[in-house]
């Protein structure tokens, strides 16, 4: 049976071919090293193999960034700007621009060339976007006062 990876700061799974974890941003490509006693780590390893200490740093954390919060955070990482990224991807100057600033959504397009170039799943980005657009929703007092009128309807019998 083979052992499912995860994300060694968050715990999230993995898939062997990731470079980076989809839900902490994580980079796998330097080494891991135990925060006790600074041996090398395996990704698979939960305890450092030389003292025991247990490697799970905020399992469970949730990447609560904006799509274009995190884009831009990648960019730095890289050391690359809007128009780099616009041409790497395919994409309009503008249009990554607006990404950035979070004033244009995440289309499935775009997670798809985001998630080639990044190394990550376009789901990532998708599920970014979506915890913007229902945390944009739940400070709309339009739509609360409208949610408000909707009665639940009983749960389906079997």
């Amino acid at each position: 049976m083979e052992t499912q990876l995860k994300c060694r700061n968050c715990g999230a799974p993995l898939k062997p071919h990731w470079k980076m974890c989809p839900e902490c941003d994580e980079s796998y490509s330097q080494p891991k090293k135990c925060q006790t006693c600074g041996e090398e780590l395996e990704e698979r390893w939960y305890k450092c193999p030389a003292c025991g200490e247990e490697q799970r740093v905020g399992l469970g954390a949730k990447d609560t960034r904006t799509p274009g919060a995190a884009v831009k955070d990648l960019l730095g990482k890289h050391g690359l700007d809007s128009d780099g990224l616009a041409k790497a991807i395919n994409m309009s100057v503008p249009m990554v621009r607006l990404l950035i600033l979070d004033e244009s959504p995440v289309s499935v397009a775009a997670a798809l060339r985001l998630a080639k170039f990044f190394s990550t799943e376009p789901e990532y980005w998708l599920r970014l976007q979506a915890n913007h657009d229902l945390a944009k929703a739940a400070g709309d007092k339009k739509l609360a006062k409208e949610l408000g009128t909707i009665k639940p309807i009983a749960p389906a019998q079997k």
